[in-house]
Protein backbone atom coordinates (compact mmCIF):
# COMPACT_ATOMS: atom_id res chain seq x y z
CA UNK A 1 0.00 0.00 0.00
CA UNK A 2 1.93 2.57 -1.56
CA UNK A 3 1.13 6.48 -0.04
CA UNK A 4 1.83 10.11 -1.39
CA UNK A 5 2.36 11.05 1.92
CA UNK A 6 4.04 8.28 4.34
CA UNK A 7 3.02 10.20 7.20
CA UNK A 8 -0.83 9.34 6.01
CA UNK A 9 -2.49 6.09 4.89
CA UNK A 10 -5.08 7.49 2.48
CA UNK A 11 -8.21 5.95 3.79
CA UNK A 12 -7.41 5.02 7.02
CA UNK A 13 -6.60 8.47 8.74
CA UNK A 14 -3.91 7.55 10.87
CA UNK A 15 -1.10 9.68 11.17
CA UNK A 16 1.87 7.63 11.78
CA UNK A 17 4.02 10.91 12.79
CA UNK A 18 2.23 11.53 15.55
CA UNK A 19 3.06 11.33 19.56
CA UNK A 20 0.44 8.43 19.98
CA UNK A 21 1.64 5.01 20.92
CA UNK A 22 -1.32 2.59 20.13
CA UNK A 23 -2.55 -0.86 21.86
CA UNK A 24 -0.70 -3.18 19.98
CA UNK A 25 2.38 -1.60 18.79
CA UNK A 26 3.84 -0.90 22.42
CA UNK A 27 5.96 -4.05 22.38
CA UNK A 28 7.60 -2.82 19.03
CA UNK A 29 8.47 0.99 20.78
CA UNK A 30 9.74 -0.62 23.51
CA UNK A 31 12.56 1.78 24.26
CA UNK A 32 15.53 -1.29 24.97
CA UNK A 33 14.52 -2.89 21.10
CA UNK A 34 15.96 0.86 20.02
CA UNK A 35 19.64 2.09 19.64
CA UNK A 36 20.01 6.19 19.96
CA UNK A 37 22.02 7.29 17.02
CA UNK A 38 23.50 10.89 15.28
CA UNK A 39 20.73 12.68 13.52
CA UNK A 40 22.90 11.97 10.52
CA UNK A 41 22.97 8.38 11.24
CA UNK A 42 19.51 8.75 11.65
CA UNK A 43 19.19 10.28 8.16
CA UNK A 44 21.57 8.12 6.18
CA UNK A 45 18.84 5.13 7.46
CA UNK A 46 15.92 7.18 6.72
CA UNK A 47 17.19 7.88 3.05
CA UNK A 48 18.69 4.46 2.79
CA UNK A 49 16.55 2.24 3.62
CA UNK A 50 13.36 4.20 2.87
CA UNK A 51 11.82 3.18 -0.30
CA UNK A 52 10.60 6.67 -2.23
CA UNK A 53 7.82 4.74 -3.97
CA UNK A 54 6.67 4.72 -0.30
CA UNK A 55 6.86 8.59 0.02
CA UNK A 56 10.13 8.59 2.39
CA UNK A 57 11.02 11.28 -0.07
CA UNK A 58 13.94 13.55 0.29
CA UNK A 59 10.69 16.40 0.73
CA UNK A 60 9.13 14.66 3.12
CA UNK A 61 12.15 15.04 5.06
CA UNK A 62 12.54 18.64 4.79
CA UNK A 63 9.07 19.58 5.53
CA UNK A 64 8.44 17.16 8.38
CA UNK A 65 11.45 15.90 10.09
CA UNK A 66 14.33 18.57 9.53
CA UNK A 67 12.17 21.28 11.26
CA UNK A 68 11.85 19.10 14.58
CA UNK A 69 15.88 17.86 14.58
CA UNK A 70 17.01 21.01 16.94
CA UNK A 71 18.70 20.95 20.00
CA UNK A 72 17.44 18.06 22.25
CA UNK A 73 15.63 16.05 19.81
CA UNK A 74 16.92 12.35 20.31
CA UNK A 75 17.01 9.96 17.17
CA UNK A 76 16.51 6.43 17.64
CA UNK A 77 16.46 3.26 15.23
CA UNK A 78 15.54 -0.34 15.01
CA UNK A 79 17.25 -1.92 12.13
CA UNK A 80 14.69 -4.38 9.99
CA UNK A 81 14.62 -7.53 11.93
CA UNK A 82 14.41 -9.95 9.16
CA UNK A 83 14.05 -9.41 4.94
CA UNK A 84 10.36 -9.61 4.92
CA UNK A 85 10.73 -6.04 7.54
CA UNK A 86 10.23 -3.68 4.52
CA UNK A 87 7.70 -1.11 5.84
CA UNK A 88 9.58 1.73 7.66
CA UNK A 89 7.58 3.60 9.97
CA UNK A 90 8.58 7.19 11.80
CA UNK A 91 6.99 8.01 15.32
CA UNK A 92 7.80 11.73 16.15
CA UNK A 93 6.96 12.34 19.73
CA UNK A 94 7.59 16.07 20.52
CA UNK A 95 6.68 16.00 23.71
CA UNK A 96 10.21 13.83 24.57
CA UNK A 97 11.62 15.19 21.36
CA UNK A 98 12.81 11.93 19.77
CA UNK A 99 11.84 10.05 16.69
CA UNK A 100 11.62 6.82 16.41
CA UNK A 101 12.38 4.92 13.21
CA UNK A 102 11.58 0.63 12.88
CA UNK A 103 9.97 -1.36 10.44
CA UNK A 104 7.54 -3.93 10.31
CA UNK A 105 6.45 -6.98 8.15
CA UNK A 106 3.82 -5.63 5.63
CA UNK A 107 1.57 -8.63 7.21
CA UNK A 108 1.86 -6.99 10.36
CA UNK A 109 1.65 -3.80 9.23
CA UNK A 110 -1.62 -4.72 7.63
CA UNK A 111 -2.72 -6.41 11.30
CA UNK A 112 -2.16 -3.16 12.75
CA UNK A 113 -5.01 -1.00 10.57
CA UNK A 114 -7.42 -3.64 11.56
CA UNK A 115 -9.95 -2.83 14.51
CA UNK A 116 -11.06 -5.33 17.02
CA UNK A 117 -14.44 -6.84 16.63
Amino acid sequence: MAAADPGRFEGRGFELTTACVVQGVEKQLDEAAFKQVSKALFEEMYFRLGREQSGWTADYWRKVIEPQTGLGWRFLVEEPASAEHTRMWIVTDPNVKEHRLFFMTEQAEEDFFDLPE
